[in-house]
């Protein structure tokens, strides 16, 4: 092989691995450690209400990668599905119109070429039940049923019915038959769902279809059409149609599940896994779900596009939990009934030359305790056995979900034990220290696993039992310091004690109470304070960072780590500034007579009973639970109305307005800031996009 092939060959792999995305651990960290796996494993945690991808240990292991050569068969050419029965795994090839056996230990049981004569060639599916064998045959436009000996029981086709379009296309994908003998079979290109079977035979409808994704602009998108649009127009519109499945799966307990691959261009998609009632509607809820990856590697300026996910196919074993596979990038991930990721593994982005990754996945399934993977490209089927990581795991969190959380107490702490990644175990175990009545623990295991709800529960049962400790000594502060204030107000209001002697400080704090008196004595007599409005300004900026920061878990998504204190600054100074100057640049064409330094004072000092506002709620959210969250909001909406208020009442004085007259600059006001805004961003895009074609051009110096 020349230099030049290897050097093609390395940049590739390399490639490859960029455009899968950067997690925690190396692949070569997680091959050295676990015995030859070379991919990641890995799982999402929510850290800061942002998931992140973080190593775990692996819950599965490669056990077997299984090829011709391997069963001692003729050569594999297209192995497009696979199916296991109880005791049986059969591989279907389907430019040989072949059908190989496994035995549960995967020796081979048989290997056909046709069934009783019948040529299949370019099925793209089969289904194994504990007695027959379900073939797609695309090509064809029909269903094969033969029994284990290859001998054709029946044939299923397109059923004649009213209820089926005159030009549907019956091209059979795949098939899934549940414990009562329904027969569900998915055509491609259809939009109506699965064609659904009666035991004997009989057609009774579609089965499952998605549904269009309606939005308010999609909407009022569509009224507009309707209220202007020409017949001759709308006879040229494309029709929003809903995606085909890819594929489907029905459990042990007779409920379907279904994939939808890609369904947009973005790279990330959501909703494309669903558990279909009998009605045929989604009772997984996941719509909001993102399945795979929750970010890919950006392409930057390096000239390739990062394709997005395509989930095309899923199994779910006896305990509920669902395997989907990504063709796109080769990973196979397995999620809880509740659409918690467990685990991610496999690899390749049609690389995959290595045991364990893949080039082309075409199906997966559950066989026994193991996962197997089949691939169209490399025809080898890769058995995934379960390590004893992942059977902990496994029965930890199905005892969690089925409420059994002291059961499940001791697994999760052999779990985390193990790994220390493993956000599930911490929620697993706050559950099972609340369910024995520890509830402080409860509290520290469910803040390290961000787990609110466990934690807002836990902390009533802490809080009810503080109180009911402390009741008397609570009760007295509580008398003493409501009994001080009203002797304080009282002597103050008899005797007119004037506590601050400083008339600037004394009329800024005065704002608030009284905001019409005191802008109107500042604008006849002088006597605005920027050093009081700076430090308000501070004070807000301050005020919003305790609040992010120091706020009670239940109620606060940052934390000092996550605070951008930049777009803090920008969001508190810079729009007070933004707002100072706009302001004062529209209202003095509109023969507005405050001064820059007043305007700027009005929008500082109105800030008071916001800093006021942070102060409480950040005390509060320590006392509160969300039940009770109606009283912090309603605090925070009354103190931001007042807040907007006094910038009324002060703008109107200092500009000597009409209040139709302050609406007027008030919204021009807002349409320069918005301006400001869209200018600034555009040159930000410019300087960016000159910056890298300098850095083009010297790139391209250096290497010519």
């Amino acid at each position: 092989m020349s230099i030049k092939k290897n050097i093609k060959n390395i940049f590739c792999a390399a490639l490859a691995s960029a455009l899968a995305g950067t997690f925690t651990a190396s692949a070569a960290t997680i091959y050295s450690e676990h015995g030859g796996i070379p991919y990641e494993t890995y799982t999402y945690v929510e850290t800061d209400s942002v998931l992140t991808a973080v190593y775990t240990k692996p819950m599965y292991e490669i056990s077997a990668v299984l090829d011709s050569s391997h069963l001692g068969i003729e050569k594999l050419t297209s192995v497009a599905d696979v199916s296991a029965s109880s005791d049986k795994l059969f591989l279907l090839d389907s430019e040989q119109s072949r059908l190989v056996i496994l035995n549960n230990d995967y020796s081979l049981f048989a290997d056909y070429k046709g069934i009783s004569g019948e040529d299949f060639t370019g099925a793209q599916g089969v289904f194994a039940a504990d007695s027959a064998v379900y073939i797609a045959d695309t090509e064809h436009a029909r269903v094969l049923v033969c029994d284990y000996s290859g001998r054709l029981v029946k044939e299923i086709l397109l059923p004649d019915s009213p209820l089926i379009p005159d030009d549907f296309r019956f091209r059979p994908i795949k098939i899934a038959v549940d414990s009562e003998g329904y027969v569900y079979v998915l055509s491609e290109g259809s939009y109506y769902g699965a064609i659904l079977y009666s035991p004997e035979g009989e057609f009774l409808g579609f089965y499952g279809s998605n549904t269009v994704a309606s939005t308010l602009t999609t909407k009022l998108l569509s009224l507009w059409e309707r209220l202007t649009t020409t017949n001759e127009k709308r006879a040229n519109q494309v029709s929003r149609l809903p995606y085909q499945f890819t594929d489907m799966y029905v459990d042990s307990d007779g409920f379907i599940y279904t994939s939808t691959g890609k369904t947009e261009s973005a790279q990330i998609q959501t909703g494309v896994i669903r558990m279909l009632s009998p009605s045929g509607t989604n009772i997984l809820d996941s719509d909001e779900v993102v399945f795979g990856e929750q970010q890919l590697a950006s392409s930057g300026n390096a000239g390739y596009n990062i394709p997005a996910q395509s989930l095309d196919g899923l199994c779910v074993d006896g305990n509920g939990y669902i395997y989907t596979f990504d063709v796109t990038y080769g990973k196979i991930y397995v999620y809880d009934n509740e659409c918690n990721m467990l685990n991610a593994f496999g690899g390749g982005l049609s690389f995959g030359k290595q045991k364990g990754t893949f080039r082309q996945i075409s199906a997966i399934d559950i066989f026994g305790d193991d996962v197997v993977v089949s691939d169209s490209v490399k025809n080898s089927l890769t058995v995934f056995r379960l390590t004893e990581y992942g059977s902990m795991l496994k029965q930890a969190q199905s005892l969690t979900l089925s409420g059994d959380y002291v059961k499940a107490k001791e697994l999760w702490q052999q779990v985390y034990a193990q790994d220390r990644n493993c956000q599930l175990a911490l929620v697993g175990l706050a559950k099972a220290e609340y369910a024995e009545g520890n509830y402080q623990a409860a509290m520290e295991y469910s803040e390290m696993g961000y787990d609110r709800d466990t934690y807002s529960e836990a902390f009533q049962r802490v809080r009810k039992e503080y109180l009911h400790n402390n009741f008397t000594w609570i009760a007295i502060i509580a008398v003493t310091v409501i009994a001080a204030a009203g002797a304080l107000l009282y002597v103050k209001k008899k005797k007119e004690i004037v506590v601050i002697k400083k008339r600037e400080t004394y009329l800024y704090l005065r704002s608030v109470p009284h905001p019409a008196a005191v802008f109107t004595e500042l604008k006849q007599k002088g006597g605005w304070s920027v050093k009081w409005a700076v430090i308000s300004l501070l004070l807000f900026y301050i005020s919003e960072a305790v609040k992010s920061m120091f706020g009670s878990f239940i109620f606060v998504s940052s934390s000092a780590g996550s605070l951008n204190s930049i777009i803090l600054f920008v969001k508190t100074f810079g729009l007070v500034l933004l707002w100072t100057v706009v302001n004062w640049a529209v209202c003095t064409l509109f023969s507005g007579i405050g001064k820059l330094k007043e305007i700027f004072c009005v929008a500082a000092y109105a800030l008071l009973p916001m800093i006021a506002g942070n102060v409480i709620y950040t005390v509060l959210t320590h006392f509160f639970v969300p039940s009770e969250v109606a009283f912090l909001s309603v605090l925070m909406t009354v103190l931001g109305i007042y807040t907007i208020f006094i910038i009324i009442v002060g703008t109107i004085i200092i500009h000597d307005f009409s209040f139709g007259r302050f609406i007027g600059t008030t919204l021009l006001t807002f349409l320069g800031i918005a301006i400001i805004i869209f200018v600034f961003v555009i040159i930000v895009i410019l300087v960016q996009q000159l910056a890298a074609f300098f850095a083009t051009v010297y790139q391209e110096f250096i290497y010519r």
